[in-house]
């Protein structure tokens, strides 16, 4: 996929999501009828968003971990 193809697709994709999802399909059918290459992509993009997340989607840590930085100081000595 050429870098243009995938700005096209990414720009069809985020028109779509303006939309409930039942309303998605319809929208991009009409909107993409000129060219099916386009609206086969932007549906295949649009079934994998909607696909459940899995353990990998999510952090390994969960949000009650803080990241806890040290404070460090020196003072500099001149020989």
């Amino acid at each position: 996929m050429t870098p243009y193809r995938y700005q096209q697709v990414k720009s069809a994709f985020r028109l779509a999501l303006d939309y409930p999802p039942e309303q998605r399909e319809p929208f991009l059918r009409t909107h993409l009828a000129h060219d099916p290459d386009l609206l086969t992509q932007t549906l295949s993009l649009l079934d994998t968003d909607a696909l459940p997340t899995t353990s990998l989607d999510r952090p390994a840590v969960g949000t009650q971990f803080r990241l806890r930085t040290v404070s460090m100081s020196y003072t500099a000595t001149r020989p």
